[in-house]
């Protein structure tokens, strides 16, 4: 039986506990609530001091404009604030702070210990509450400015202490934090110290590259690639990390709104649909963005912490900020080239022959059979069809335009020296050698050729006898379920009778298959991938089949064949990775080989 209680209203204290629950969720929420506070009063210098992960002592100091001596118990009153007057100030918040609760959370479960000193004024002024209630407010001296100290967090309610982590791990979240808040200002001079060692300084002079250089380190930095454009009402700024710099997990992406650090899926999968077939699967991109749009387009009123947005138009920001990272993705492949640092100490150096050999135990690939014609030979009617592997003339010039910075350069001493373990080709210009995979490459071109030719609908071609084609019963059955899809893509086909198909017309792309292998594998595809109803189920498919196109590593190809795939890189604006992500070319200065054979210091 249920005993009836009167409706009354909660206590004050109890109150401000469970608030608490909401604003202050750990050390690390509460040292960003405190943080934002800094910033919103104009602060240039911060600094972060933090023992046992925040859990027994953390304090944040600013210079910023400071608390008027009469506005210093209000400070630690609940809905409070000196950023929001009316109701219709919610639409568009440029504050980071707005709701006035922080403080006052924070102090309910805690001692807290303020010092302030507001500009203009000549004495300070120190605020002691402990558990939300306000033991003594007095003259201090203290610098223009605020500091704020706070011991013993969620002293008074144990329930919640005991959910927090390990010290080192409450430690870890706050770094986290602090590297995000000093990624979203790099105009503000931040300091983190934990158990007075320093974790972070920046330098505050506003230049986004110089606050990652204090996070980062100079050879991460080097790995990132600047972005930099509009879409959608939203102007962006900032750096994206690949290929070696990508992670195993979303921890390195932060997406800074306005100045605000924030959290949105949407922006999570712009970004990951941006990066997808330059990163390995399993890996995911790092960045700091800096986002731009006006404050109405955005709801920052989410959830008490203001990390959680909401966008008026989701799916056209989305899809602006996908074509925004793409767009600094478009350089020349051997360009984008990782360096590939010679090891100090090799345990074994062995000299492996870079020519090709004429008499390989595998079959040579011909210019008229071999994949590679696909591309080698488009608009190529001076290149001779059918070359055995031949030894590689000394630096033959290949005829190409390569994009540096935007302005066309003439490449004439790109020069092929050989190839290694039928695998890798190396080449030379100026002071770099390029090893690229040649596999991972015609891989590349292939899927960047069939993606274009379904975007452009330069599809069909027809075949001069229509071709019959036996399938099994599921294969057939999958194709003509398709036939909608497949006709978009430009095969054209058409039921033959027991589970056969007449085939009268392929895309483009694919130049002449041998039919049946490729039907069947085709069906194999469509029924995974139920017809490839989305772009994303479409790259799979098309990645999949230039993977089996592709010329295999170990296939010995002639001189034509490598001059044609090497001149095709070259006139791309593909990334330098196959579609799985990984990369297709390397690269070695002159100077690393001339370390390490001791003919310089």
């Amino acid at each position: 039986m249920h005993t009836r209680h009167a409706i009354r209203q909660l206590d004050p204290l109890i109150v401000g506990k469970i608030a608490a629950g909401e604003v202050v969720e750990r050390p690390a929420f509460a040292i960003k609530e405190l943080v934002e506070n800094s910033m919103d009063a104009g602060a240039t210098a911060i600094t972060i001091e933090m023992r046992e992960g925040g859990t027994t002592y953390f304090r944040v100091t600013d210079n910023g404009c400071g608390i008027a001596p009469e506005d210093v118990r209000m400070a630690f009153a609940r809905h409070a604030t000196s950023k929001l007057r009316t109701a219709e100030e919610l639409a568009a918040i440029h504050t980071l702070g707005f709701r006035g609760e922080a403080l006052a959370s924070i102090a309910a479960v805690s001692r807290a210990e303020l010092t302030t000193r507001a500009t203009g004024q000549e004495t300070g002024v120190k605020a002691i509450v402990s558990g939300g209630v306000i033991e003594s407010i007095r003259d201090a001296a203290s610098p223009e400015g605020t500091s704020i100290t706070v011991r013993d967090l969620f002293y008074n309610v144990p329930a919640r202490q005991k959910f927090l982590k390990k010290p080192a791990t409450e430690a870890g979240l706050v770094s986290d934090l602090v590297m995000r808040l000093l990624l979203s200002r790099p105009d503000i001079s931040f300091r983190l110290m934990n158990a007075e060692r320093q974790v972070y300084h920046s330098p505050g002079n506003g230049i986004l590259r110089d606050a990652l250089y204090s996070v980062l380190g100079r050879e991460a930095l080097g790995s990132l690639v600047e972005v930099k454009g509009s879409a959608a009402g939203c102007a962006v700024h900032g750096y994206v990390g690949i290929g070696e710099a990508a992670r195993s997990s979303r921890a390195m992406q932060t997406f800074i709104l306005n100045g605000r650090y924030v959290r949105n899926t949407f922006l999570s999968q712009a970004l990951e649909e941006a990066c997808h077939e330059r990163v390995m699967t399993g890996k995911h991109p790092v960045c700091a963005l800096h986002l731009t749009m006006p404050f109405e387009a955005v709801d920052v009123n989410v959830h008490p912490n203001k990390l959680e947005v909401r966008f008026q138009d989701e799916r056209a920001l989305m899809a602006g900020l996908t074509g925004v990272i793409r767009a600094a993705f478009a350089v020349e492949p051997l360009q984008a080239a990782p360096k590939l640092p010679l090891a100090e100490t090799p345990a074994e150096l062995r000299v492996v022959s870079a020519i090709p050999k004429i008499n390989a135990d595998r079959p040579s690939v011909r210019l008229n059979d071999s994949a590679i014609a696909s591309f080698a030979a488009v608009n190529r009617p001076s290149v001779r069809p059918t070359i055995a592997p031949v030894q590689v003339p000394a630096t033959p010039p290949v005829q190409a335009e390569m994009i540096v910075q935007d302005k066309p350069l003439s490449v004439q001493t790109m020069g092929i020296v050989g190839v290694a373990f039928r695998e890798y080709v190396f080449c030379e210009q100026g002071e770099t050698l390029y090893i690229i995979d040649q596999h991972a490459a015609h891989e590349r071109i292939l899927y960047e050729r069939f993606r274009k030719a379904l975007d452009q609908n330069v599809c069909a071609q027809q075949l001069l006898v229509p071709q019959v084609v036996q399938l099994t019963h599921r294969e057939h059955a999958a194709l003509m379920a398709s036939l909608v899809d497949l006709a978009a893509a430009g095969f054209e086909i058409e039921d033959f009778g027991d589970r056969s198909i007449q085939v009268r017309a392929v895309p483009i792309v694919l130049g002449i298959p041998q039919l049946k292998p490729f039907f069947g594998e085709l069906a194999d595809s469509i029924t995974e991938y139920k017809a490839m109803p989305t772009e994303e189920k479409r790259r799979d498919v098309l990645v999949k089949l230039a993977c089996r196109k592709a010329v295999k590593a170990g296939d010995s190809l002639s001189f034509e064949a490598i001059q044609g795939l090497i001149d095709e890189m070259l006139q791309s604006d593909s990334p330098p990775t196959c579609p799985h992500g990984r990369p297709l070319v390397v690269k070695i200065e002159k100077i690393e080989l001339d370390k390490r054979f001791r003919r310089v210091q």
